[in-house]
């Protein structure tokens, strides 16, 4: 840059002149770069903002909030509260952007949550939600999670709160079923299992050793979880490990351990819309597990870009309709 004190000459107004048209032409590309970056992030924001805001797709567990209230946590009973009615269970949490997980609030509008929970409680349960903060009330919460954090089972993953919700519903103390929030209510999943346990209270996983829909009495709640929990401790080197597997691997090690049934049923339907009420009718539930919607929807029997918890509750409207009502010749057994 030419001093401003010094005589200038033609030469130096001509150099002058190319250094503003220099800074000008920097200015203009960096100007340029910062608008593409700027379009580039909104772009970006928005197909974030798509990908999770619509409720036509699935929820994960782990999804991240920025504003969460911190909530004591409570059972949370839903429906009118009315205590004649069993409890179906479940377990959630939600994490900050922080990677803390909180206590799910009652009212916060979570489209599975809300879905599950209606369905279970159109068809005759109160609804429970079970979170972290009751995991953390049991007192071998610190032990295990000291095990688990030391092997591939990072407080906080996915695997993690899997293994942990074992020990939020052996807390509860109480004899009862926890399911997935992805399990919804068909025919056979008559309200009096809830005031009295299939199989006499002893433990039970009713599809295999998928883990979607178990019962048990306090006292089975509280053995089997830590058998659950030993075996995941055992297999620790295997990264890709889950308390599917641990439950498992716990049978097959000691077949007495818990009762195995087959009585969820996936998606059922003989063809788009049209229920397969055999089927139906007999099954506890409908596990719309991620593998099954996506099965499903390749075949063409359910609709593709619909969360579960719709698909559920349109699958539930369409037994009470197909199966159950007047116009099907089979009494109405219970109005979904």
């Amino acid at each position: 840059m030419i001093p401003m004190h010094a005589k200038t000459t033609n030469g130096d107004v001509h150099q002058l002149d190319l250094q503003c048209q220099q800074l000008d032409l920097q200015q203009t590309l960096t100007s340029r770069r910062r608008s593409l970056l700027v379009v580039l992030s909104c772009a970006v924001f928005l197909a974030i903002s798509s990908y999770y805001g619509t409720s036509a797709r699935p929820l994960h567990r782990n999804l991240s909030y920025d504003k969460l209230e911190s909530h004591t946590s409570k059972y949370q009973t839903g429906g009118d509260g009315d205590s004649s009615r069993p409890v179906m269970n479940t377990f959630f949490s939600l994490r900050s952007r922080t990677g803390e997980y909180l206590p799910t609030p009652k009212d916060m509008q979570i489209d599975p949550l809300r879905q599950w929970e209606q369905a279970w409680q159109d068809a005759g349960w109160d609804t429970r939600i079970l979170t972290l903060e009751d995991a953390r009330n049991h007192p071998d919460f610190e032990y295990y999670t000291t095990i688990l954090s030391a092997i591939h089972f990072r407080e906080g993953s996915y695997n993690f709160m899997c293994f942990v919700r074992w020990l939020a519903m052996a807390t509860s103390k109480q004899d009862g079923f926890m399911s997935d929030y992805d399990t919804f209510p068909l025919g056979g999943m008559e309200v009096d299992f809830g005031y009295n346990l299939p199989n006499d209270g002893k433990f039970t996983s009713y599809q295999r050793h998928v883990p979607a829909l178990l019962s048990g009495t306090a006292s089975e709640w509280e053995r089997v979880a830590k058998r659950v929990l030993n075996v995941a401790v055992e297999h620790g080197n295997d990264r890709f490990y889950s308390d599917m597997f641990a439950l498992r691997d716990l049978y097959y090690e000691d077949p007495s351990s818990y009762i195995q049934e087959s009585r969820l049923a996936a998606y059922p339907y003989s063809k788009k819309d049209v229920v397969n009420c055999d089927i139906a009718r007999k099954s506890l539930g409908a596990h719309l597990s991620h593998s099954q919607t996506k099965r499903n929807a390749r075949a063409g029997l359910i609709s593709s870009g619909t969360s579960r918890g719709r698909h559920g509750l349109l699958l539930m409207d369409q037994v009470q309709e197909q199966c159950y009502s007047e116009s099907s010749g089979t009494e109405c057994k219970r109005c979904y």
